[in-house]
């Protein structure tokens, strides 16, 4: 079931190429200058980011290709590789320089950690699903949300920590308007509930690990509070 995502590739690949067509309505880099110069070059960001993506779906084609002849653990560690760098990339290039003036150096473990948060809660609403699905099973999806979850909470914390005490005012573009102002600062209630400790609190136990209703359901609120949190990039 997990290996079914491979495809989703050529889908990703036309959504990004359909954001390059696009560019000049929504990125505000198109035609403008910034500090970061010809980085942010509107047919460079887009150049990267798809022969980034297509190296990483062609890795884990050829990861499918090798675990088939028992041969996966090269390219299952060259495709984790693959995986961070990549979708670092993406999330500094299509979230961060949404706000050119903003930067954050932990953003791209965020955005790639926080992917297979994602990964792992759609795993696991799909599992319970199938009839075939064994209890252990589904208690190994659950703990995979938790860890998850408690990664995705410690780098997120991990933004807020170094600008408090090292004093860094000019990385707190991204964090000021989310945790002072309507609509935001209910929005960043309702995910620090929905996806940041209300995952680790729902899945303490075994019972709500193993039981198909309320790993399902805790699995598609972590879905749903992961929607509403990349939609508040």
């Amino acid at each position: 079931m997990a290996f079914s995502a491979i495809a989703f590739a050529v889908p990703s690949l036309l959504a990004l190429v359909l954001l390059w067509v696009g560019s000049n309505r929504w990125s505000p880099w198109y035609d403008m200058e910034y500090h970061q110069g010809g980085w942010l070059n509107n047919s460079f960001v887009f150049g990267r980011d798809l022969a980034g993506l297509a190296v990483f779906w062609l890795t884990a084609v050829r990861y499918l290709i090798a675990r088939r002849n028992g041969q996966g653990i090269v390219w299952g560690g060259l495709l984790i590789v693959a995986y961070s760098l990549v979708f670092s990339l993406l999330g500094f290039d299509l979230v961060m320089a949404l706000d050119p003036q903003w930067y954050s150096t932990l953003l791209g473990g965020y955005f790639f950690i926080s992917g297979l948060y994602i990964a792992s809660a759609a795993w696991a609403f799909l599992a319970v699903w199938q009839r075939e699905t064994r209890e252990e099973q589904l208690m190994d999806l659950g703990r995979l949300i938790v860890a998850f979850s408690l990664m995705a909470t410690y780098l997120m914390y991990a933004h807020l920590l170094p600008i408090w005490y090292e004093n860094l005012p000019d990385e707190t573009r991204f964090l000021v308007p989310r945790f002072n102002f309507q609509p935001w600062l209910g929005v960043s209630y309702l995910l620090l509930g929905l996806v940041y400790l209300g995952p680790l609190v729902l899945l303490l136990t075994e019972r709500s690990k193993r039981t198909r209703w309320s790993l399902g359901g805790i699995s598609l609120l972590v879905l749903c509070g992961m929607w509403i949190e990349r939609w508040c990039w």
